[in-house]
């Protein structure tokens, strides 16, 4: 496509912010979930979810459905 534009910009943005929380079983990570969940909607926010896998994600997408 020689005739798309191309938009460059930073993605610093003081509303965002990266965080790993750890868990060292697979109850303790749908715990963490949980309460993640609970507090983005007390705060009436958002969030995104990463998963190591297509699996990880389908077994989370089921656990938050529920």
């Amino acid at each position: 496509m020689p005739e798309a534009k191309r938009f460059i910009n930073g993605f610093n943005r003081s509303n965002l912010y990266f965080e790993v929380l750890p868990a060292s079983s697979n109850t303790e990570k749908l715990s963490l979930i949980r309460d993640y969940l609970r507090e983005r909607k007390n705060e009436n926010a958002s969030g995104i979810i990463y998963t190591g896998t297509r699996a990880n994600a389908e077994e989370v997408a089921t656990f938050v459905r529920e």
